[in-house]
């Protein structure tokens, strides 16, 4: 055991622990390492590194943790960082409050507050903004966007799958509201989010914007069944406001290999605080109100639409 007030320095392996209150220098370490700031291996760790700022080895098997950056080549096990983690190829998992990055491949999960970026993974990526892959064996969780050559399983707003699908729709609903929307996604699942307006008040426009999450469930290679998640915002940016939350079931006919034909139920939960709100839909199975005359009410209505695949 090695204890320094500012550093410690070991030209060959240091087999134990050290503790440094700013940084430890060495060539290999089996055991711990703390340091208030870095962490410097020029070879392999096998053991964990601990730092206030900065852990750095060119292998590591076991665990890295430090307050702003961890950078290893290949890593067997885990880097947990306040802001980014690097490396070449990890087994195990990256966790960032900004970004991981595995410029190879990555065999476990990568979680960042705001970016994942990975060769190969086989695992999943979660991220606050963005994930982006070569081929993911898993799941891409993103707040608003993956990006990866093959990705059955994309959980994101909008989803650029190289092996994909990516679709423009036209849709209506039975309070007839009409959207642009663009579908993408993999294999299974996918991203919506679309914008158009309401057509019952043409003089007066309710502004529309949709978000939402889908499922395709495959019946023949012509038909299938496509379950969605969505929510629309209706608003005139003034004094009017429209929220609608909705499970939707459409059946999905393929007429060509780049058109589709889609149409179904829907189960809707309605949110308003304006009278122009509530005169939009008359009809439902409950409803009821609120503080500050806030309007909720659940009804079953449609959707259909017409899709361009390109």
């Amino acid at each position: 055991v090695q204890f320094a007030g500012f550093s410690n320095h070991v030209g060959g392996e240091s087999e134990g622990v050290l503790f440094a209150g700013f940084a430890n220098t060495y060539a290999r370490g089996r055991g711990l390492q703390f340091a208030g700031f870095s962490n410097f291996a020029r070879e392999k760790v096998s053991g964990a590194q601990f730092a206030g700022f900065l852990n750095r080895a060119a292998d590591v098997d076991g665990f890295q943790f430090a307050g702003f950056s961890n950078i290893g080549n290949n890593v067997h096990g885990s880097q947990f960082a306040g802001f980014v983690n690097s490396a070449k190829s990890i087994t195990g998992s990256q966790f960032a409050g900004f970004a991981n990055n595995s410029r190879k491949q990555a065999h476990g999960s990568q979680f960042a507050g705001f970016i994942n970026k990975a060769g190969d993974v086989k695992g999943s990526q979660f991220a606050g903004f963005i994930n982006i892959a070569k081929r993911v064996t898993g799941t891409q969780m993103a707040g608003f966007i993956n990006i990866a050559d093959s990705s059955d399983n994309p959980i994101g707003i909008i989803n650029i799958i190289r092996t994909g699908e990516k679709g423009l729709g036209i849709t209506i609903d039975d309070n007839a509201t009409s959207l642009l929307t663009f579908r993408s996604g993999g294999r299974n699942l996918y991203g919506i989010i679309g914008a158009g307006y309401n057509l019952q008040t043409i003089t007066n426009k309710l502004y529309a914007l949709e978000a939402g999450l889908g499922v395709h469930f495959s019946i023949v290679n012509s038909f299938r069944i496509n379950t969605e998640i969505t929510t629309v915002a209706l608003h005139d940016f003034r004094d009017t406001d429209f929220f609608k939350s909705s499970l939707k079931v459409l059946p999905a006919l393929k007429l060509t290999r780049s058109i589709e034909l889609f149409g179904g139920p829907a189960f809707n939960w309605v949110q308003t605080s304006s009278f122009r709100g509530r005169e939009l839909q008359k009809n439902y199975l409950h409803e009821w109100s609120g503080r500050n005359d806030f309007f909720d009410g659940i009804y079953i209505g449609y959707t259909g639409g017409v899709q361009f695949f390109f």
